[in-house]
């Protein structure tokens, strides 16, 4: 990576440069260049990541307050409440954020092509809507159209399958 310097950071913040411009500093300087030519998250994504930040910071004073063992605990109680607490902060985390299915617009159609028919769901303000059923989820609608368990969203093309590299055999 090139050497930044204090005229690009001043150009890209505004701000006078730190005494030492780091790898972080010329990351920082990266983000912004692609921000000013790409744009930024969106607004939605910025609440979002607001919202995650302030629950996960709530989650962790919550665990420092917990980890705090009184005198007369022993180690089995500690690591367990330890354990419990670093899942109340992944629940947190994941409790934050709201589901992908939930950010669609009441009134918008799904159309999934199964079965050689076409299925379509109606979102609406409290769940969807499938042949004259309410359906909390699109999981719900997945499994009642195969028979089987689904992830609705992948069902309904919304989200794609995680794929990961294969391992090298050694």
């Amino acid at each position: 990576m090139n050497k930044c310097t204090s005229a690009e950071w001043q150009a890209c913040f505004g701000t006078d440069a730190p005494q030492r411009l780091s790898a972080i500093a010329q990351q920082a300087i990266a983000w912004q260049e692609q921000v000013l030519v790409h744009g930024d998250v969106s607004p939605a994504i910025a609440r979002d990541l607001r919202v995650v930040a302030s629950e996960v910071a709530a989650a962790r004073t919550k665990e420092a307050l917990q980890a705090v063992p009184s005198a007369h605990q022993d180690r089995t109680s500690t690591a367990s409440r330890t354990a419990h607490t670093r899942n109340a902060v992944a629940q947190a985390g994941r409790s934050a954020l709201p589901t992908a299915s939930s950010q669609l617009q009441p009134g918008t159609r799904l159309v999934k092509a199964h079965g050689g028919r076409n299925h379509v769901v109606q979102v609406t303000a409290s769940g969807f809507d499938y042949e004259g059923q309410q359906f909390a989820s699109l999981s719900a609608i997945a499994r009642h159209i195969t028979g089987t368990h689904w992830n609705g969203l992948l069902f309904f093309g919304l989200r794609q399958r995680k794929t990961y590299p294969r391992r090298a055999h050694v």
